[in-house]
Protein backbone atom coordinates (compact mmCIF):
# COMPACT_ATOMS: atom_id res chain seq x y z
CA UNK A 1 0.00 0.00 0.00
CA UNK A 2 2.91 2.35 0.71
CA UNK A 3 4.17 2.02 -2.86
CA UNK A 4 0.71 2.87 -4.23
CA UNK A 5 0.64 6.00 -2.08
CA UNK A 6 4.18 6.91 -3.20
CA UNK A 7 3.23 6.52 -6.86
CA UNK A 8 0.08 8.61 -6.38
CA UNK A 9 2.04 11.33 -4.57
CA UNK A 10 4.63 11.38 -7.38
CA UNK A 11 1.87 11.98 -9.95
CA UNK A 12 0.24 14.62 -7.76
CA UNK A 13 3.55 16.47 -7.37
CA UNK A 14 4.06 16.79 -11.13
CA UNK A 15 3.28 20.17 -12.65
CA UNK A 16 1.24 20.47 -15.82
CA UNK A 17 4.42 21.43 -17.69
CA UNK A 18 6.18 18.27 -16.45
CA UNK A 19 3.26 16.12 -17.55
CA UNK A 20 3.21 17.76 -21.00
CA UNK A 21 6.95 17.24 -21.27
CA UNK A 22 6.53 13.56 -20.35
CA UNK A 23 3.91 13.14 -23.09
CA UNK A 24 6.11 15.04 -25.55
CA UNK A 25 9.14 12.80 -24.84
CA UNK A 26 6.96 9.73 -25.35
CA UNK A 27 5.69 11.15 -28.66
CA UNK A 28 2.11 11.24 -27.36
CA UNK A 29 1.50 14.94 -26.82
CA UNK A 30 -1.53 14.69 -29.12
CA UNK A 31 -3.10 12.38 -26.49
CA UNK A 32 -2.63 14.79 -23.58
CA UNK A 33 -5.92 16.14 -22.24
CA UNK A 34 -5.60 18.17 -19.02
CA UNK A 35 -9.33 17.68 -18.30
CA UNK A 36 -9.02 13.94 -17.74
CA UNK A 37 -5.31 13.55 -16.96
CA UNK A 38 -5.99 13.14 -13.25
CA UNK A 39 -8.25 10.17 -14.06
CA UNK A 40 -5.52 8.59 -16.17
CA UNK A 41 -2.98 9.14 -13.39
CA UNK A 42 -5.27 7.44 -10.88
CA UNK A 43 -5.86 4.58 -13.34
CA UNK A 44 -2.09 4.11 -13.83
CA UNK A 45 -1.60 3.78 -10.09
CA UNK A 46 -4.62 1.46 -9.77
CA UNK A 47 -3.34 -0.70 -12.61
CA UNK A 48 0.04 -1.04 -10.92
CA UNK A 49 -1.43 -1.41 -7.41
CA UNK A 50 -5.07 -2.62 -7.71
CA UNK A 51 -7.27 -1.17 -4.96
CA UNK A 52 -9.68 -3.31 -2.94
CA UNK A 53 -12.94 -4.03 -4.76
CA UNK A 54 -15.40 -1.15 -4.39
CA UNK A 55 -12.87 1.37 -3.01
CA UNK A 56 -12.94 3.43 -6.22
CA UNK A 57 -16.23 2.66 -8.00
CA UNK A 58 -15.30 4.77 -11.06
CA UNK A 59 -11.94 3.04 -11.65
CA UNK A 60 -13.33 0.99 -14.53
CA UNK A 61 -14.16 4.18 -16.43
CA UNK A 62 -10.71 5.59 -15.74
CA UNK A 63 -9.02 2.38 -16.91
CA UNK A 64 -11.04 2.59 -20.13
CA UNK A 65 -9.44 5.99 -20.83
CA UNK A 66 -6.00 4.34 -20.69
CA UNK A 67 -7.14 1.41 -22.82
CA UNK A 68 -8.51 3.80 -25.46
CA UNK A 69 -5.18 5.64 -25.54
CA UNK A 70 -3.29 2.37 -25.86
CA UNK A 71 -5.55 1.17 -28.69
CA UNK A 72 -4.97 4.50 -30.43
CA UNK A 73 -1.22 4.09 -29.94
CA UNK A 74 -1.34 0.72 -31.71
CA UNK A 75 -3.05 2.36 -34.67
CA UNK A 76 -0.48 5.16 -34.84
CA UNK A 77 2.56 2.86 -34.94
CA UNK A 78 4.15 2.15 -38.32
CA UNK A 79 3.90 -1.39 -39.66
CA UNK A 80 6.00 -3.28 -42.16
CA UNK A 81 4.05 -4.78 -45.00
CA UNK A 82 5.82 -6.15 -48.06
CA UNK A 83 8.98 -4.28 -47.00
CA UNK A 84 7.16 -0.94 -47.28
CA UNK A 85 6.45 1.10 -44.16
CA UNK A 86 2.71 1.76 -43.90
CA UNK A 87 0.64 3.05 -40.98
CA UNK A 88 -1.05 0.35 -38.92
CA UNK A 89 -4.26 2.39 -39.01
CA UNK A 90 -4.52 1.78 -42.76
CA UNK A 91 -3.77 -1.92 -42.36
CA UNK A 92 -6.25 -2.39 -39.52
CA UNK A 93 -9.00 -0.53 -41.34
CA UNK A 94 -8.49 -2.76 -44.37
CA UNK A 95 -8.58 -5.91 -42.25
CA UNK A 96 -11.79 -4.75 -40.55
CA UNK A 97 -13.58 -4.33 -43.89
Amino acid sequence: MDSAISDAEAYIAMTEEEVEDEYRRAGKLHRYNPDNEWQKRLARVARKHPPPEGLIPEIGDYLKLLEEDEKGDDLDQPCLENSIKKPCRENKIRSAL
